[in-house]
């Protein structure tokens, strides 16, 4: 009799284990698809972003150096007008993470274009 008494049930059964990973699977399915919208959500708000900086200092650029209405702008001459210079305007899930593989500048007149994901957004 000592000894059944002495015998405690230890230990999780594995119909509660099951239950724990099962609900831990519903929970992940559930989050998983609105944290990648999260993520789509702000590399789209970070370019739309960067596009409006471009087309800003696109404007700047053309009134100190007296460019018309289609003349070509380089980006060097976008740099004095940009905080961190144009190599620090990237898209932000661009993975050679150069800015000529980001956006084209265009001519003064024309809007800078996200190059990796055009239609997703505009400015």
């Amino acid at each position: 009799m000592d000894r059944e008494v002495c015998m405690k049930r230890t230990g999780f059964t594995l119909i509660e284990i099951m239950m724990v990973v099962s609900l831990i699977a519903l929970l992940a399915s559930l989050s998983i698809p609105s944290i990648m919208k999260a993520r789509r959500t702000s590399r789209t708000n970070a370019c739309i972003n960067n596009l409006r900086q471009l087309e800003d200092a696109k404007d700047q650029a053309a009134m100190e150096n007296n460019l018309s209405e289609g003349s070509p702008c380089a980006t060097t001459m976008l740099d004095p007008f940009i905080k961190q210079t144009t190599s620090g305007v990237i898209y932000p899930s661009d993975p050679s993470k150069r800015f000529d593989t980001s956006y084209t500048i265009g001519i003064i007149g024309s809007k800078p274009l996200c190059v990796n994901d055009p239609d997703s957004h505009f400015r």
